[in-house]
């Protein structure tokens, strides 16, 4: 982000409810309607030794909210789904999952 007479700053753009990549991956099917299998892979097998994952990442937005106020966050099944419309791929009606 840039504003006029100020040095770009990096803003951070996300929800601070944490979730698990294998919950997002299950509601990513579920919201598809995918029969696809959803596999756990040991991390030291595809990263590099030493290579240290963060287990919860939430991001600082006090920035953002500095700029733009506070905002309700989009639920992240409408975000999904959001995406999943892009794509033009079809997607089964959900209530929550």
């Amino acid at each position: 982000l840039s504003l006029v007479g100020s040095a770009p700053q990096v803003v951070n753009v996300g929800n601070p409810s944490p979730t698990a990549i294998v919950a997002l991956a299950a509601r990513v099917k579920a919201i598809t309607g995918s029969s696809s299998s959803i596999t756990v892979v040991d991390p030291s097998t595809v990263l590099p030794s030493g290579f240290g994952e963060i287990l919860d990442r939430v991001p600082d937005c006090s920035r953002l909210h500095k700029l733009v106020g506070e905002i309700e966050p989009t639920p992240l099944d409408d975000i999904i789904g959001e995406v999943v419309s892009s794509l033009g791929t079809p997607r089964r009606k959900y209530d929550h999952v």
